[in-house]
């Protein structure tokens, strides 16, 4: 049981490490589209703001989440998504949301 526990911590670091990169360019985005904007440039995109909230969310969760480290310790030979399809649609969905959101906000 170590060696999956040891997998799952492993599998739970790398989507947090994930989620960080994805808000620091998230975040790093909006301070140049702000920076533009107050200089002159265009209006900023809001669903760069939206896109940093959001996986700045998930960052935090997945480090606090212990159902995370549940899910992906799974002892499943065909993995979590067989063992926990809702879990890994969920996953999904947020992921289709999010970028289906940051569409919405960056069209005119």
């Amino acid at each position: 049981m170590a060696v999956i526990y040891t997998r799952g911590r492993a599998l739970k670091k790398a989507f947090t490490a994930l989620f960080v990169v994805v808000s620091g360019a998230s975040l790093l985005t909006v301070a140049v589209q702000l920076v533009m904007s107050a200089s002159g440039g265009s209006n900023p995109d809001l669903g760069w703001g939206v896109l940093a909230g959001v996986s700045t969310g998930l960052a935090v969760w997945a480090t606090r989440s212990q159902g995370l480290l549940r899910l992906l310790s799974v002892a499943d030979p065909m993995g979590p998504s067989r063992s926990h399809p809702r879990g890994m649609g969920i996953a999904g969905t947020c992921g289709s949301a999010g970028c289906g959101i940051e569409d919405r906000l960056a069209e005119p």
